[in-house]
């Protein structure tokens, strides 16, 4: 165990980054084994597929416990960020006119 983890894993070590890789690995596998279905694939080969499939999310279950297993099946809702000064993109405000002529 890592120090940090006090008895269990720690999510904080997979990154949301990390999680999102590997979520697309997961979808990669899912539609490959669909496919080799569909297709008719030798029976070894769906099996492979379907067992790397399965394997993945254990991975993760296995290296972050079940919050990283939680993000990896259920990727969080993210807003759309708001523009801030900072970033120098102003969104119009809905209900007022644009000013074409620059204030003096």
């Amino acid at each position: 165990m890592y120090p940090a983890t006090r008895g269990g894993a720690d999510v904080r070590r997979a990154s949301a980054g990390e999680i999102g890789a590997i979520r697309g690995k997961l979808y990669a596998f899912a539609a490959a084994t669909v496919v080799a279905a569909l297709v008719g694939l030798p029976g070894w080969t769906r099996l492979a597929l379907a067992a790397t499939t399965i394997a993945i999310p254990l991975a993760v279950a296995v290296h972050a416990g079940l919050p990283g297993l939680r993000l990896l099946l259920r990727p969080p809702f993210r807003s759309i960020p708001r523009a801030s000064p900072a970033s120098g993109v102003r969104r119009p405000v809905p209900g007022r006119r644009r000013r074409s002529v620059a204030r003096r």
